[in-house]
């Protein structure tokens, strides 16, 4: 199992006790990144999150990706696990959307035809493959 784990500067890295102990089994990679440090801060990877990804050490039939962030490191991501053989039904988002209603009735979170806040906020890639690449959504 692989962790891969960004944040916009060390600041903002969230669990960093549990990041730590988990290091310390052998049956979980951990991979950490920040987005940008200030010299002499942090002495570990600095790069985006997606840029963890040719770090991770799996089997592509036997793996499930769950991918939590930004719409735009999504699809970047989920091109990377394509391309390392995951399909669309092995790929799981997590889609956070601005919430008003949360019942399906204000569309403030529609995604294609899926509401977030009643049919997610996680679904299968193969599920919103169709709309992700489109700006209106």
């Amino acid at each position: 199992m692989a962790l891969l784990y960004g944040a916009r500067t060390p600041a903002d890295l969230l669990y960093t006790r549990e990041l730590e102990r988990w290091r310390g089994r052998f049956d979980v990679q951990i991979e950490v990144t920040v987005d940008a440090a200030p010299p002499g801060s942090w002495r570990g990877h600095v790069g985006v999150a997606g840029s963890l990804l040719p770090r991770a050490e799996f089997d592509a039939a036997n793996t499930a990706a769950l991918v939590c962030g930004p719409e735009v490191m999504m699809r970047f991501a989920i091109a990377d696990l394509r391309h390392r053989g995951l399909g669309p039904d092995q790929i799981y988002l997590s889609m956070e959307r601005n919430m008003r209603c949360a019942i399906g009735l204000c569309g403030h979170c529609q995604f294609g035809p899926a509401f977030v806040c009643k049919d997610g906020p996680v679904f299968r890639y193969d599920r919103l493959e169709p709309f992700l690449g489109v700006r209106e959504f």
